[in-house]
């Protein structure tokens, strides 16, 4: 990434305003700099001066909120493999023992809503906080967030941060890890496209964060053998409506909020989509602002909303 004496550029592949919000660029914005709009369309800066003040500016933005490229593509092996070992057969496995050890509907609809609300706080915290840093947590509710991660087993934290990062910089490009185009299938199952690596940020590198990375797949292990000394149930149900429908979930809202008529571009839609699958209903307007909880609406009334107003001890 640089900047030269008279233009302003950038040598990879990245949308500015994914990591340069307005309220970021006004704040901190000299008198004589472009404004906003022509800013995040590369204008041509004619004073080195102004040049020199705008580089620091986005060098500033670059490490706070986002990254630095380090490695070359990088190409997902496997996949379909590791789809049906780790996600499609312990869920039939699950789901039949499940139906052999039956209780009672009560007994499962309770699992299932508490599952919906794991779920719910999966994303808030995997999407919202660790990938786009929409929030800070109240500090009692930062060891239920990074608990609640080791909840599901699909995949280790930061692995999907770095691939979402990849994801926001590199939208519906050939370095787009899961471009629509590709289809719900593979989307689901893979190949992917090629994704490139990032360093992380101040807050990723904290040690609460990385010892759950480091040591996730124990910890859901752990997890698994303490909920199964509660209630056998609850690993069986998991199995199928943790793992797999989060897998499966995360796919959907690719395929759908990129428009699943291959236009490829984020679309807007309804914001039940929010209660009921626990994504971003408003998806172009988090590519628009994705460091913005509310996605720059003043006023909003979906579940993660107030949510996160409850968790965050600083929203942005």
């Amino acid at each position: 990434m640089g900047i030269t004496p008279t233009y302003f550029i950038i040598l990879n592949p990245i949308n500015l305003k994914e990591f340069v919000s307005k309220e970021d660029y006004e704040i901190f914005a000299g008198t004589e700099w472009p404004s906003y709009e022509e800013f995040v369309q590369n204008t041509k800066i004619k004073k080195s001066s102004i040049a020199a003040e705008i580089k620091n500016f986005v060098e500033l933005m670059y490490k706070k909120h986002l990254t630095k490229q380090i490695e070359e593509p990088k190409k997902t092996k496997n996949v379909f493999f590791n789809f049906l070992v780790s996600l499609a057969i312990p869920a039939i496995i699950g789901l039949s023992l499940f139906a052999f050890n039956f209780t009672s509907w009560t007994n499962f609809f309770c699992i299932l809503l508490v599952f919906w609300f794991v779920n719910l706080l999966h994303n808030v915290t995997l999407h919202r906080w660790l990938s786009h840093e929409q929030f800070e947590p109240k500090w009692y509710f930062r060891p239920l967030l990074l608990w609640n991660l080791t909840l599901v087993g699909c995949w280790q934290p930061l692995e999907w941060v770095v691939r979402h990062k990849s994801h926001h910089f590199n939208t519906d490009t050939e370095f787009d890890p899961y471009p629509p185009s590709i289809g719900f299938w593979r989307l689901l199952v893979g190949p992917h496209q090629s994704h490139r690596d990032y360093q992380l940020t101040t807050e990723l590198q904290q040690k609460d964060i990385q010892f759950v990375d480091k040591y996730y797949y124990w910890l859901y292990t752990a997890n698994l053998i303490v909920f199964f000394l509660v209630d056998p149930n609850i690993v069986f149900l998991s199995f199928a409506f943790l793992k797999l429908y989060t897998c499966v979930n995360n796919a959907i809202q690719n395929w759908m909020l990129h428009g699943s008529d291959r236009n490829g571009q984020p679309s807007n839609i309804s914001v039940l989509y929010e209660f009921l699958f626990s994504g971003d209903g408003l998806h172009k307007n988090h590519h628009e602002k994705p460091f913005a909880f509310n996605y720059g609406f003043k006023e909003r009334s979906d579940p993660v909303y107030f949510l996160i107003r409850f968790l965050a001890k600083k929203v942005k």
